[in-house]
């Protein structure tokens, strides 16, 4: 792997983070539970999606234009499947009488959400999202 590929690779690696703990992050809030969601303090939570915000910025300066342009369009396939999935599993964690299938649930029919994806089309997305990555490998 090249130089540019590494930091590619990397800065996917940390947006799908960054979509998770963004997921998490709103099933705290969604629970409507707060700081007694867990018995930890959620505040570690926040600190990493912060810090995982300027670990992005900081990788990005190290990419071209075409490469920042197809990790956005991996991202944007991807986020779903990473966000969605871990808040139906810290929902179900919080409170285990909602979204049972945890990751692979689906939206529940109460959602306040405009845009909502089953199951099947969260993995259909993120796998067009995987390939969209993998292209962006062979362009950069």
């Amino acid at each position: 792997m090249t130089e540019v590929q590494i930091w590619y690779t990397i800065l996917m690696v940390v947006s799908c983070v960054f979509a998770i703990l963004r997921g998490w992050e709103q099933a705290i809030l969604w629970s409507r539970l707060g700081a007694d969601s867990y018995s930890w303090n959620e505040h570690l939570l926040f600190v990493g999606i912060r810090s995982i915000y300027l670990i992005t910025i900081l990788l990005a300066t190290q990419l071209t234009i075409i490469a920042g342009l197809f990790i956005a369009g991996a991202f944007i396939l991807s986020f779903a499947f990473f966000h969605d999935g871990m808040y139906y599993e810290q929902r179900y964690q919080i409170d285990n009488r909602v979204y049972r299938k945890r990751w692979w649930s689906n939206p529940s029919l109460t959602t306040t959400s405009k845009i909502k994806f089953t199951s099947t089309t969260r993995i259909v997305l993120a796998l067009i999202g995987l390939g969209v990555f993998i292209a962006g490998l062979f362009v950069i």
